[in-house]
């Protein structure tokens, strides 16, 4: 395995295959789509001398099987997580490993065949659990915490977006880029449900600050003859657009929306 990145360091998904003891054959990188990117890889079934994996700046959801969740082939290994024991024993493919970003990991596994393993990974970046955290379900992003294991659990849905997002949808076209962003959202909220140890709700009960709203008028009456969407007014106000536009009706009595007519109607 070729050990190509210092093993203390926080790396990108991308560089995730320096650390396997395999090949890739397999690779669908949806990050330009602010979708959840998929890798599958092929390696001995007898791993000597394994190599710690540094810590992801995503979050990693690893599939032994690659997605198809053949049962046929018993596995028996350990997983570790920041240097702590999260599994040792026996498991089957198509077991979920969910290791949180930010995390080093150490993976163990060896099976009674002659077969090379298959294993496919999904990357879920942070930004997007946010996003759905906070737009979709009223959840405050800063309490997201994801539950690490491994060998215990099999998932159905994870396993069937780890299906989708392997087929070949990787051309650049609007209805490609539409489903794997939509299949992402629905990702997201699932691991939120079910991969999280804890998510309070957001509490809203206050408008934007006069400083801040003055801010946001400001930017408003200097761009009436321009486009100004949702994203513009947070970035200003520095809050989630879906926050953003609770907090702002809560000020002023109106959505930005038709806040921003009625001063052009004016």
């Amino acid at each position: 395995m070729a050990d190509k990145l210092d093993s203390s360091e926080t790396v990108d998904s991308e560089d995730f295959w320096n650390f396997v003891p395999g090949e890739v054959f397999n690779r669908f990188d949806y990050r330009s789509w602010n979708s959840a990117s998929v890798e599958m890889y092929s390696f001995s079934p007898v791993l000597l001398d394994p190599k710690p994996v540094p810590s992801v700046s995503d979050h990693t959801f690893a599939f032994f099987g690659a997605f198809t969740g053949e049962g046929s082939v018993a596995l028996h290994g350990e997983f570790k997580a920041s240097g702590q024991r999260v599994f040792h024993g026996n498991t089957s493919y198509g077991y979920l490993t969910v290791c949180p970003r930010y995390q080093s990991a150490y993976w163990n596994w060896r099976a009674d065949t002659n077969k090379n393993l298959v294993c496919g990974v999904i990357f879920l970046s942070h930004s997007i659990l946010e996003n759905v955290a906070e737009q979709a379900m009223d959840i405050d992003s800063n309490s997201i915490e994801l539950i690490t294991t491994a060998g215990k659990y099999s998932d159905e849905f994870m396993m069937f977006v780890g299906q989708q997002l392997s087929k070949d949808i990787n051309r650049e076209n609007d209805i490609n880029r539409i489903f794997a962003e939509s299949l992402t959202q629905a990702l997201g909220a699932y691991v939120l449900q079910n991969y999280c140890t804890y998510a309070k709700k957001l509490i809203i009960d206050k408008g934007i600050n006069g400083h801040t709203l003055s801010r946001v008028i400001d930017f408003i009456e200097s761009n009436l003859d321009n486009s100004i969407g949702i994203e513009d007014l947070a970035s200003v106000a520095h809050v989630s657009p879906y926050h953003f536009i609770r907090m702002f009706k809560l000020a002023t009595g109106k959505t930005p929306h038709q806040y921003v007519v009625n001063k052009r109607i004016d």
